[in-house]
C-alpha cells in the first residue's frame, strides 16, 4: 500500500467514524434507555477506534521517516536488500505457481 493510499484510507475511516457518530447522536435523541446505553457503548468504541487510528497513523509516519533516513544513509545496501528480497519473493511465487 502506497503512502497516498494509506493516507486516503485513514481519511476515509475518520470520515466514516464521524458520520456514524453523527447518526448515533441524532438517533439517540428520539430513542429510549436501551438505545441510549448502546449509543454510549458505541461512542466509547468510536473514541477508542479514533485513538487507535491516530496511533497507527503516527506509527506509520515515524516508520516511513525512519526508513527514509536509513535508505539515504545506506543507498547501496538498501538496493542490495531490495534486490535480494525481490529475488526471494519471485522464487517463492514461481515455485508456488509451478505447484
Amino acid at each position: 500500500m502506497s503512502k497516498t493510499e494509506a493516507e486516503r484510507l485513514v481519511t476515509d475511516l475518520k470520515t466514516i467514524a464521524h458520520h456514524a457518530e453523527q447518526v448515533l447522536m441524532s438517533s439517540a435523541e428520539t430513542a429510549g434507555e436501551k438505545v441510549h446505553n448502546v449509543k454510549e457503548k458505541l461512542l466509547t468504541t468510536f473514541d477508542s477506534t479514533k485513538a487507535s487510528l491516530k496511533s497507527m497513523e503516527n506509527h506509520a509516519i515515524h516508520a516511513a521517516k525512519t526508513t527514509d533516513v536509513h535508505i539515504r544513509k545506506h543507498p547501496y545496501q538498501s538496493i542490495g536488500i531490495a534486490l535480494g528480497v525481490g529475488t526471494l519473493l519471485g522464487a517463492i511465487a514461481a515455485r508456488h505457481q509451478a505447484q
